[in-house]
C-alpha cells in the first residue's frame, strides 16, 4: 500500500517548466466528538505569463476553534519549494512539509501557528476518476486523487499562546493537480458513516470548457460498503436521467445505470463553512467554500425483477462538502 501512496503523491510540478499550473496536497479530517475540523494545504501556483513568479504556499483553516473559525497562508518563493519524488517521499515548503505519515507547518503573520500531526493510514488509494488515461490526458484541466482514503490523526495545534491537542480525527490527504480550476465544482468524500466503519464514499462534479463551450455538470463518483465498490460516470447528464443541484451549502444528486441507482443528500452549516480565494493561474479568482462536517446521506437502490429496492442507506454528520464558483458568495464572510 505505501508504494502505492508514493506514486500517487509524486510531484506533477516541473520548476521552471511547468507554465501556467496549480497543484495541491491537502488534508481534511474532522472529529465528531468535539466538532472541530482541520483543513491543510501545501500548493504551488505556477502563473500563466511568468514561471519564475511561481509560489509556493502553506494554509491552515480550523473550523470551531475557541468557538470560530480560522484561516492562515503564507507564501513562499520557488526556491522553497521541494518535489515529493520516490527518493524523497516530501513535499516541503521552506520549513513546513508533508510525508506519507506526517504533517508540519508554521504561519506567521497578525497571528502565529504551528501544528505538527502524525497519521495512521487505515485506507489507501482512491482514484475518483473512471480511467487510468483520464490523469495523462489533456481533459480534464483539473487532475484529483485520494493516496490516503482513511487515516486517523494525533498531535497538536498552537495558536498563539493556546496549545489544542488533536485527538484522533478521521479524514483523508488527497491531491489534485492541473492547468486550471473548473469553472464551477462540488466535491464531497465521507469515510465516517453511523454504524458503517468501513464504509467509504467520494465524488467531484463539475464544470469545465473545453474550447469555447461550457460543459454542464460531469460528475465521477466512487462508494465502497460490505466488501464492495461501484464507480458511476455521469458524462453525458442529459442522457443519464441524473439530477444535479449545486449550491454553496449544498449537494443534491440522483443518478442511475441499468442495474443501479444512487441518491445523494448533503447540507453544510453557514457557521461550518470557510471561504476563501483560489487564484487560477491566469490571474482569475474564485471563491472555494468548504465544510468538513456536513449532514448527509445516501441512498443505494438496485433494481431486482423490475422494482428499485434499496439495499443500503448511509448517514453521517462528517461529510465533507466543498463548492468552487467565480462568483463572490453573498452570504459568507470570506476569510482568506
Amino acid at each position: 500500500m505505501e508504494k502505492q501512496i508514493i506514486e500517487s503523491n509524486l510531484t506533477r510540478w516541473t520548476p521552471y517548466k511547468s507554465k501556467g499550473f496549480y497543484e495541491s496536497y491537502f488534508i481534511i479530517a474532522s472529529d465528531l466528538k468535539t466538532f472541530r475540523a482541520i483543513w491543510i494545504k501545501y500548493t504551488i501556483l505556477s502563473p500563466t505569463k511568468n514561471v519564475a513568479k511561481t509560489l509556493g504556499e502553506v494554509w491552515l483553516m480550523l473550523f470551531n476553534f475557541n468557538n470560530k473559525n480560522y484561516a492562515f497562508k503564507n507564501s513562499f518563493p520557488i526556491t522553497k519549494i521541494k518535489k515529493f519524488t520516490h527518493k524523497e517521499s516530501i513535499f516541503s515548503i521552506g520549513n513546513n512539509y508533508l510525508s506519507i505519515n506526517k504533517a508540519i507547518g508554521n504561519i506567521t503573520g497578525e497571528d502565529i501557528v504551528n501544528w505538527e500531526f502524525n497519521f495512521d493510514i487505515l485506507r489507501g488509494v482512491v482514484k475518483v476518476m473512471p480511467k487510468n488515461c483520464f490523469y495523462k490526458l489533456p481533459f480534464p484541466k483539473t487532475k484529483l486523487l485520494t493516496p490516503i482514503s482513511k487515516l486517523k490523526l494525533n498531535g497538536y495545534i498552537k495558536l498563539n499562546d493556546k496549545t489544542f491537542k488533536i485527538k484522533n480525527f478521521y479524514g483523508i490527504q488527497g491531491h489534485n493537480w492541473g492547468k486550471e480550476h473548473s469553472l464551477q465544482y462540488t466535491y464531497t468524500f465521507c469515510n465516517n458513516f453511523k454504524n458503517e466503519e468501513s464504509a467509504y464514499f467520494e465524488a467531484v462534479s463539475g464544470k469545465t470548457k473545453i474550447g469555447p463551450i461550457i460543459t454542464p455538470f460531469l460528475t465521477s463518483l466512487y462508494i465502497y460498503f460490505d466488501d464492495n465498490s461501484w464507480r458511476f460516470v455521469d458524462m453525458f447528464p442529459f442522457l443519464s436521467l441524473s439530477y444535479n443541484k449545486w449550491d454553496r451549502l449544498s449537494w443534491e444528486y440522483s443518478y442511475q445505470s441499468f442495474n443501479y441507482k444512487i441518491n445523494i443528500f448533503i447540507k453544510a452549516s453557514k457557521d461550518n463553512v470557510i471561504t476563501v480565494k483560489y487564484h487560477n493561474p491566469d490571474g482569475k479568482i474564485y471563491y472555494c467554500s468548504n465544510s468538513p462536517m456536513s449532514v448527509g446521506k445516501i441512498e443505494f437502490f438496485k433494481k431486482l425483477q423490475n422494482k428499485w429496492k434499496l439495499i443500503k442507506k448511509l448517514e453521517s454528520n462528517a461529510f465533507e462538502l466543498e463548492t468552487l464558483s467565480a462568483c463572490e458568495p453573498k452570504n459568507l464572510d470570506i476569510l482568506l
